[in-house]
């Protein structure tokens, strides 16, 4: 595993996603909605956040495991997503966004696919926790090289603080 395939894996797998923030929020169908009212429960998420703390760790298939801390000029930009309830996280660095149902003060995103700079991620799991003003984030997933190299990933306790 060479030193770029590090840093990709760091940078990708905290900004898990699926791709496309252009067009912003779309609706099952794939048609663009204009974003719902978050909702009370999905309202305490809108905004700007950056990583606190978390280790990325990936088991890859070449044998090699890497861990990777988190990014603290990495931001995450969390909005309204189509309905009310829902939000949808989109990551500074790889302009992916996933969108996430929200329920008191946990967010559980539908899994998601992203190819940036030849590495397609594959969310199997990403939950988002609201507690004490901060957020708690455990995901898995799978990275995918264009050479075929491929990581199994997991996160599995980073935290997010608001960004002023």
């Amino acid at each position: 595993m060479t030193f770029k395939k590090t840093l990709l894996i760091a940078s990708m797998f905290l900004g898990l996603a699926a791709c496309d923030p252009e067009s912003g929020p779309s609706n099952a169908d794939g048609s663009a909605c204009a974003g719902a009212d978050a909702g009370q429960a999905a309202s305490q998420f809108l905004g700007a956040w950056h990583p606190t703390a978390g280790t990325t760790t990936c088991l890859c298939n070449d044998g090699s495991t890497l861990t990777n801390p988190s990014d603290s000029s990495d931001i995450s930009v969390i909005t309204a997503g189509c309905v009310a309830e829902q939000i949808v996280i989109t990551d500074s660095d790889t302009g992916c966004s996933e969108t996430c149902d929200v329920s008191g003060t946990t967010a559980t995103c539908h899994p998601t696919a992203c190819t940036v700079r030849g590495v397609t991620v594959k969310t199997t799991s990403d939950v988002y926790t609201l507690t004490y003003g901060e957020i708690r984030e455990t995901g898995g997933g799978v990275e995918t090289f264009s050479d075929g190299a491929s990581c199994q990933c997991a996160t599995p306790d980073d935290g997010y603080g608001r960004t002023p």
